[in-house]
């Protein structure tokens, strides 16, 4: 794990200081740096995520109905990359849809454009996938949230045709049937905390501060 990446400034987590998706989940902080292939950061680029609660069920028509869906999760954000890079989304590990493997869908986006479409996965879950797209998790113990479970996702876009290229590309993914129907652009990167914000980039939780969140040496 990269650990210039396990720093995040507890303030911009205000207001969250417990489980508020469902009892049965750990809060994920699910975080890491888009570049090209030659290493450089991208700043502006927008990701977006889309994936389960912890039941397994997604919100789309297409798949649920009101009644199916929890409350306290939102079920896709939006986070916009930093002068480094870095991005960050505050979230819950997603429940299985059968018969795929556990997995959170995510686009990249740079000025309207769709670079790439892809899918992360859960190392830990022992599925086989691409190591581009495959998460590791660590546990670690926060002063401000108790146990939270951190998982690196660097995002490598080729924008130069695959020529030249010093770092691999992340690998593509298909979207899946259950693409949001919602203005991504009106959803924050908190997952655990439900809303429509009218200025969704007041409140991003950002990546890469100078905090260090761990008070103790990671859970074995």
């Amino acid at each position: 794990m990269k650990s210039h990446m396990i720093v995040i400034a507890i303030l911009v987590f205000a207001g969250v200081t417990g489980l508020l998706a469902q009892d049965a989940a750990m809060p994920l902080l699910l975080q890491g740096i888009v570049t090209d292939t030659d290493g450089t950061p991208i700043a502006g680029a927008v990701v977006e995520i889309w994936q389960t609660d912890v039941n397994g069920v997604y919100d789309h028509p297409g798949d649920s109905t009101p009644d199916e869906l929890v409350d306290d999760f939102q079920y896709y954000g939006t986070a916009t990359t930093d002068e480094d890079g870095s991005y960050a989304f505050l979230t819950i590990k997603p429940g299985q849809y059968e018969p795929r493997p556990v997995h959170i869908h995510f686009k990249v986006k740079i000025e309207d454009e769709t670079i790439l479409t892809s899918q992360f996965y859960f190392a830990e879950d022992g599925t086989r996938a691409d190591p581009s797209i495959l998460l590791e998790i660590e546990d670690l113990e926060t002063e401000e949230m108790g146990l939270l479970r951190v998982a690196i996702g660097d995002i490598v876009l080729d924008l130069n045709g695959r020529t030249g290229n010093e770092l691999t590309p992340t690998a593509s993914q298909q979207e899946g049937p259950f693409y949001p129907v919602v203005e991504f652009a009106e959803y924050d990167n908190n997952l655990t905390d439900p809303q429509i914000d009218e200025d969704p980039e007041d409140v991003l939780i950002t990546a890469g501060l100078e905090a260090p969140v761990a008070t103790e040496e990671p859970a074995e």
